[in-house]
């Protein structure tokens, strides 16, 4: 599924350790098992919705893509995940794993053709 050689002899290092990077990451598979589907934020756009979100109960998830050839910031009020904007939430960005907080918005600053994932707890 990857489309990559991983052979110990003729598999590139470089196409190796990017598949262990990103085939192994905990909290991104802990998404698949979960087995549910993302909805989209902004579903009223004329365009291509790039916000994509799902509701625990305990945790709010959110994918943000960047289909464009451009780094893309963007700023999205906490109201839009169903969060209150006076309220501070912790997050963690799940390719990184860095660890953020929002309150008001959720900015998010997505390189070209590129994508986050956040899970903000409650």
């Amino acid at each position: 599924m990857n489309g990559d050689d991983l052979s110990y002899i003729s598999g590139i290092q470089v196409a190796k350790d990017k598949a262990r990077k990103f085939l192994t990451n905990e909290d991104i598979n802990a998404i698949a098992k979960m087995g549910k589907s993302f909805r989209p934020v902004n579903g009223n756009m004329d365009g291509a919705d790039f916000l994509f979100m799902y509701d625990t109960g305990k945790e709010v998830y959110l994918a943000a893509f960047n289909y464009s050839g451009y780094d893309l910031t963007y700023d999205l009020p906490l109201s839009r995940l169903g969060l209150r904007e006076s309220s501070t939430y912790k997050a963690k960005e799940l390719w990184s794993g860095k660890e953020v907080k929002f309150k008001k918005n959720v900015r998010v600053c997505i390189p070209k053709k590129d994508v986050l994932v956040f899970r903000i707890t409650r």
